[in-house]
């Protein structure tokens, strides 16, 4: 069966947000809309009938998909007209609400009952006046709840460390490449008073609702948007020569059907550290570059203008004297952060409440963005809109606006059809087979049988669907690879699913200090 990568196939609570007063705003507490429209084939946020409608098997419509997803990339990334974390005209991302301070907030005692608010007077609530806001970075949730702790100093054969303290190495020598990520995860204002105001990272507000005899968290209003930006950080410590940020590029989806091959995935995932090649990041040149290209063998000596890149060819932080307190970094290799570093974006997934099952669309930094790799396609790449410029058009995209092709009902379907691949390299492809505890077989229509049993294989629906608090460590549900999962599944008996949300489940059961234990729901029925 051939797996089909990013469909190569081709009551919610009003909130009083003016567009316009975007314009007018320059602090650091003012929450920038995502973009409505601007760029053909975009409107958010689109109809839900609308968009199923692009997913019927008769008549797919896979540009509709991908102009609309690039159109979601192209409003988080446009220039808010707004300071945030001291960045002038910070992208609109950049300006929203963090998972942070939605639990900072949750946790308090809301000033309000719940009414509509402003973006300020949201904020008001956050933090006190004059307080700077802060910005947390840390391992990525989905591996470090596995055992792989993204910021940590990685390792090889002979003990050296990937990337810092690599100065002192030869220009001649072979480079060790910086493998570390990190994450932080943020909601537009929507998603963030929904949040706030049901208090959903509160576990016994969770337990209410099981106890209420309810399946799942109240619905977020259809404009609402999650994201988690991943981010390498480039300082002087980590640099080759004095200059040169040495990293893995993606080089695409193994062959997973060659035995051998998956034999390998399954065992140890596929994760930077077993990327091959490297590209350069100039640190001195702040614009962007005509490279396109990898180094397959990591050695300076053959470091050219075609692999390496400039810090204007990344969406990123710089790291100034007005904004070095205000980011802070949390795991096992802590960085103090110094002014002339720099944060640059590695990877985003992003969710959009559109449609029941939420839009799916991942996006992540590659060499040629016209000819990205798996699980991205030169379609997708084609699709991309001319009005996406520099930096924000040197990435590649994946879509998973359904779980299988074709698209089957929220209930009552089948997974018959063809899987429909769609992951992050920087969030999924670690993952071997022991990640995973649920595995469907997906059918296709002549009878052929395929399994996917690592992160090379998932789709964002199906593991986001997934997402819920069980009453016990039994009922938890795990993550999944790529099939088709009904909201009516046996293996919810005895959760509360979170409206396809980890980062509800993630936060609301952390046990502080222990992040291999979670807490459980508090169930009476």
């Amino acid at each position: 069966m051939r797996a089909i990568h990013v469909c190569a196939l081709a009551g919610g609570v009003s909130l009083l947000l003016a567009v316009g007063s975007a314009h007018a705003q320059a602090n650091d507490s003012f929450i920038a809309p995502l973009p409505g429209s601007g760029i053909p084939g975009y409107v958010f946020p689109e109809k839900e009938a609308t968009i199923l409608e692009w997913l019927k098997p008769t008549d797919y419509q896979a540009t509709k998909v991908f102009q609309h997803g690039w159109g979601v990339w192209w409003g988080l990334t446009s220039k808010s007209k707004t300071t945030a974390f001291g960045i002038p005209d910070a992208p609109v991302y950049m300006t929203w609400v963090s998972k942070d301070e939605v639990e900072k907030i949750t946790k308090g005692e809301p000033k309000s009952d719940g009414a509509q608010k402003t973006a300020n007077e949201f904020m008001a609530e956050v933090q006190k006046e004059g307080e700077p806001r802060l910005l947390f970075f840390s391992p990525v949730t989905q591996l470090k709840n596995h055992g792989i702790d993204t910021m940590k100093e990685m390792k090889n054969e002979d003990g050296a460390v990937t990337g810092a303290h690599a100065q002192s190495k030869s220009l001649t020598t072979a480079v060790v490449p910086d493998t570390r990520v990190a994450e932080t995860v943020s909601y537009n204002l929507s998603a963030a008073f929904h949040l706030v105001k049901n208090k959903l990272f509160d576990l016994n507000a969770l337990s209410a609702l099981y106890n209420a005899d309810l399946k799942e968290v109240p619905a977020f209003p259809v404009d609402s948007v999650a994201v988690k930006p991943v981010y390498k950080v480039i300082q002087a410590s980590n640099l080759f020569d004095g200059k040169y940020f040495v990293m893995p590029a993606w080089p695409g989806t193994p062959d997973m059907a060659n035995p051998l091959v998956r034999s390998m995935v399954e065992a140890n995932g596929y994760g930077e550290k077993d990327w091959k090649g490297c590209i350069y990041v100039d640190a001195t040149n702040t614009g962007t570059t005509q490279a396109s290209g990898i180094d397959e063998t990591c050695d300076l000596s053959n470091r050219d203008e075609t692999n390496t890149y400039g810090l204007g060819d990344f969406v990123g932080i710089p790291v100034t004297e007005s904004n070095v307190k205000q980011l802070k970094f949390d795991g096992v290799d802590k960085k103090n952060l110094q002014p002339g570093d720099h944060l640059i974006l590695m990877a985003m997934h992003v969710s959009t409440r559109e449609i029941t099952q939420w839009t799916w669309q991942t996006f992540f930094w590659t060499p040629d963005p016209a000819n990205p790799p798996l699980p991205s396609n030169p379609a997708v790449a084609k699709a991309m809109q001319p009005e996406i410029s520099a930096p924000a058009n040197h990435y590649a995209a994946a879509f998973a606006y359904q779980m299988i092709n074709p698209n089957q009902p929220l209930n009552g379907g089948s997974s018959v059809g063809n899987p429909i691949i769609a992951y992050n390299p920087y969030l999924e492809s670690g993952f071997p087979k022991s990640t995973f505890s649920y595995f469907v077989p997906v059918e296709s229509p002549t009878g052929e049988s395929w399994t996917g049993t690592v992160g090379v294989d998932t789709n964002c629906m199906t593991c986001h669907a997934l997402a819920a608090v069980g009453c016990s460590p039994e009922n938890a549900t795990g993550y999944a690879t790529d099939f088709y999962l009904p909201r009516d599944a046996a293996v919810f008996d005895k959760t509360l699913q979170t409206e396809f949300l980890w980062s509800i489940a993630n936060t609301a059961t952390a046990v502080p200090g222990h992040p291999d234990e979670s807490k459980t729901l508090t169930c009476t029925r």
